[in-house]
């Protein structure tokens, strides 16, 4: 057992889901509750667990956890207690397709006058301003569309990153580019 969590983060249609769904074919356990079924937004699951919504309430839960993999979107991530050591990986995604996942997801409801794209990218520099402060966590952070492209070679830094002997060729058969539906010309997430 490892004495440490490995948290999946990101912003809501990054691939949190598909980053989970790798990690628990490579070998590595989830931290999931089943409550959230899979739908045609995500196929596979949403690989979630209740208890992550009320962290704000005490995460102290988690310290059971180590050695197992769980999703904290990157609201919630605040709460996940120090000195907890925490391995993170966090899912990046050009912000024109969060954004447009997210809309198709919530079936328009995501439009009007927010700048969702603002929005998102001000939260993810919050985060990745809160990860660095954190004494006891590690980040790497991990390229949605570089997974769908080359997953062998993201699985393999993954591995490395968590010193973890995760079967990387299972994990790969994970990723399916057809679930990759909503796509935006353009540069990556930063």
């Amino acid at each position: 057992m490892t004495d440490f969590l490995t948290v999946v983060s990101g912003l809501p249609r990054s691939g949190t889901s598909m980053m989970m769904a790798a990690l628990q074919a490579g070998g590595l356990p989830l931290v999931v509750d089943g409550v959230r079924e899979a739908d045609q937004h995500n196929p596979r699951g949403y690989f979630e667990h209740e208890g992550v919504k009320e962290l704000q309430n005490g995460g102290q839960w988690l310290t059971q956890h180590k050695g197992k993999a769980i999703k904290i979107l990157f609201h919630l991530f605040r709460w996940v207690p120090e000195p907890l050591p925490v391995k993170v990986i966090l899912m990046l995604r050009q912000l024109d397709e969060v954004v447009q996942s997210q809309d198709l997801m919530l079936s328009g409801k995501a439009k009007g006058d927010t700048d969702w794209a603002h929005l998102f990218k001000d939260q993810l520099e919050k985060l990745r301003s809160l990860l660095k402060q954190r004494e006891h966590t590690q980040v790497l952070e991990v390229q949605y569309s570089r997974v769908l492209e080359d997953p062998i070679t993201e699985f393999q830094r993954i591995a490395e990153f968590l010193q973890l002997p995760l079967d990387v060729a299972k994990m790969a058969t994970t990723v399916e580019p057809a679930l990759y539906r909503n796509r935006c010309d353009g540069h990556r997430l930063f």
